[in-house]
């Protein structure tokens, strides 16, 4: 007897070291406050920076760092790619606690049908739109993470030239040292803290993890919408002259992974920053 195979697996994001919802909150705290603030540099630290990167200056940066990009990437990051995380959170708890549940208990109210070959075409129909309207979901999830996944594989590539981007900084502090001025200077005193800042912040495993986990979300999730498009395409190969056959989804197994998937993205977006 043929044996359909369908894996919802949530893959990564059901793993700790993957998973956007399960690595530690403060990870994305320090992305997002470093791109935060640099999305939001004011003209005289741009124009610093700018200077501090120029030839004269001698900074080794042989791929071309370019703080100018590396601002427009950190605030398409504020105004789109952070809410758009949030989002995808949502869409995954909804997935994981309402569409997966749903779905799996419409398949298991038809699929005994087909393993003695008593099965409609009524059945077949219910059955596979139901793994459609999966995959459909699967899918839209899919369009979200990839577009994230983008937008994150360049800031990371950017973010790669920080020994350039820190030494550059080490030169605008090191400029406007409060030690250099004999009376108090705010100015200097708020361009130097900036650099500070963006010293303390600036952590390339956090960005790296962080980005990483868009990478490997968006393979899961186009893996299952594969996996769901590739069942109904399998099914209408056997069922086609009422041969009998199994549909093997490890249900109950999918479908605990899948809640658990669905309180960790519920847990991350209450404990996200605003």
């Amino acid at each position: 007897m043929d044996i359909i195979k369908i894996d919802f697996s949530p893959g990564s994001l059901a793993d700790p070291t993957s998973s956007p919802f399960i690595i530690p909150i403060a990870v994305w705290e320090n992305v997002n406050t470093f791109l935060t603030a640099i999305a939001n540099v004011d003209y005289d630290i741009d124009n610093y920076i700018g200077w501090a990167l120029a030839p004269t200056n001698q900074i080794y940066n042989p791929d071309n760092f370019d703080f100018s990009t590396l601002k427009q990437f950190a605030a398409r990051w504020v105004s789109s790619d952070y809410p758009n995380l949030k989002l995808l959170a949502q869409h995954i708890n909804t997935f994981g606690a309402t569409t997966i549940p749903a779905g799996i208990t419409q398949l298991q109210q038809v699929s005994p049908k087909f393993q003695n070959g008593t099965y409609s075409p009524g059945d077949i129909s219910q059955f596979k739109a139901t793994v459609k309207t999966l995959g459909d979901a699967a899918y839209a999830l899919s369009n979200i993470i990839q577009n994230l996944n983008i937008d994150a594989q360049q800031t990371n590539y950017e973010l790669s030239g920080g020994t350039v981007f820190l030494a550059a900084v080490a030169l605008v502090k090191e400029k406007f040292d409060p030690k250099n001025y004999q009376d108090p200077n705010q100015d200097a005193q708020n361009i130097y803290n900036s650099m500070i800042q963006f010293e303390n912040t600036f952590n390339w495993n956090n960005f790296n993890t962080a980005f990483q986990c868009f990478s490997d979300v968006a393979g899961t999730l186009s893996t299952l919408t594969s996996e769901f498009d590739n069942a109904n395409t399998k099914i209408d190969s056997v069922a086609f002259n009422n041969n009998p056959f199994e549909v093997d989804g490890s249900f109950d197994v999918a479908q605990s992974d899948w809640q658990q998937v669905a309180m960790d993205a519920q847990n991350f977006i209450a404990s996200l920053p605003a």
